[in-house]
């Protein structure tokens, strides 16, 4: 008697008035838990992606013109030699 009781104008559960807000409440929890998922997936490729100074260090250039076919070559990197045969 002192409180207000509201259950009589509520929908059913499966009534068709109802279904649109399930919809778009369903499509936009999509739209955010997939844009969330972006977001982490992208942090975490920069975040293991390497600095530009050690990307800088691993980079080498060398002039193969004067090598001749069939010839090998020898170039430092990192202070190890690595192997290169000009086919």
């Amino acid at each position: 008697e002192g409180t207000l009781d509201f259950r009589t104008n509520r929908l059913p559960i499966g009534h068709a008035d109802r279904r649109p807000w399930i919809y778009f409440l369903a499509a936009s929890t999509g739209f955010i838990m997939s844009s969330i998922v972006r977001v982490v997936a992208c942090k975490l490729v920069h975040t293991m992606w390497p600095a530009k100074d050690v990307w800088a260090a691993g980079v080498v250039e060398v002039d193969l013109r004067p090598v001749k076919e069939g010839q090998n070559f020898v170039v430092k990197w990192r202070s190890k030699p690595v192997f290169i045969r000009k086919r």
